[in-house]
């Protein structure tokens, strides 16, 4: 859907070139081990408190990371509230400088 060119987006201005992949193959892994404990929570949730709990269940959670993920995360290194100066300085200076015409 529209979260992995946004992942790739922010992986652009966040991680260093060497880091990347890592990072990325992590942060991509995350929606395949999530479907790997939601099938069988699905299950239960169903079986023992009805169908429609699934979809309240899994809505409430996607509200939550919502919210967190609008708090925590920005697109770009120097807009982060937490970044200390010496880890902006290494995202930066691996990244290079990139000048807009």
């Amino acid at each position: 859907g529209v979260t992995y060119p946004c992942i790739h987006s922010i992986w652009a201005n966040w991680a260093p070139p060497l880091e990347r992949s890592k990072l990325a193959t992590l942060a991509f892994s995350g929606s395949f081990v999530g479907t790997v404990f939601a099938m069988p929570a699905s299950g239960l949730m169903a079986e023992h408190l009805g169908w429609p709990s699934v979809f309240y269940v899994f809505g409430i959670v996607g509200l939550i990371w919502f919210g967190l993920w609008w708090y925590l995360v920005t697109d770009k290194p120097e807009n982060d509230k937490w970044i200390t100066q010496s880890e902006l300085d290494y995202i930066r200076s691996s990244l290079g400088r990139v000048e807009h015409k």
